[in-house]
């Protein structure tokens, strides 16, 4: 009696993982996303494309440290009562040869800003707060080849009042066009 007690534990064991994974729906590329009444259902990307933005992006000389960390992160639409795993980074900025910390600073992250088409290519946008000018702006981060990402920072029409309300410095106190190394 036991045996089978446990044999249908493992049975329902296996069948409530094998509908967890149901739940997840994969977006695909110039498809539209298939609607669902139901709730908790997660939309993502194949892992392979939001992989290659994946990891931390590096940019050091003798003056100047820039770290992006790009991680997947699941959302919760309270719209739709849905996931959605988004690319969201963090950033950390040195202008000494130290190294720089990333910190839990909200205000440090980049948040996804691209179409969702986009991530299938190697381009995509991130809107960006700079923590030391108090504005906004917003980043193309694109992929290039052997491991590197291209970094342009560029000024949003949200960028151009400061959290204030005056009138911001001209530029960004980070870098706005770098290339990044991937680490390994």
């Amino acid at each position: 009696m036991k045996n089978l007690i446990f044999i249908i534990a493992i049975v329902l064991n296996i069948m409530n993982i094998s509908a967890q994974e149901k739940d997840e729906i994969i977006v695909q590329k110039g498809k539209v996303w298939p609607k669902s009444s139901k709730k908790g259902i997660t939309y993502k990307v194949p892992d392979k494309v939001s992989e290659k933005f994946e990891g931390e992006w590096i940019y050091k000389d003798a003056n100047t440290t820039f770290k992006v960390q790009i991680m997947s992160v699941k959302e919760l639409s309270k719209i739709t009562g849905n996931y959605v795993k988004v690319l969201k980074g963090i950033y950390c900025h040195s202008n000494t040869s130290n190294d720089c910390k990333y910190s839990n600073e909200s205000n440090k992250t980049l948040v996804y800003e691209s179409e969702w088409d986009d991530q299938f290519e190697d381009k995509i946008c991130f809107s960006f707060f700079d923590t030391g000018y108090k504005k906004y702006g917003k980043v193309t981060f694109e992929i290039l080849k052997n491991g590197k990402a291209s970094w342009t920072l560029v000024e949003t029409e949200r960028g151009k009042v400061t959290f204030d309300r005056t009138k911001p410095k001209k530029g960004f106190s980070v870098p706005t066009s770098l290339i990044l190394n991937k680490q390994k």
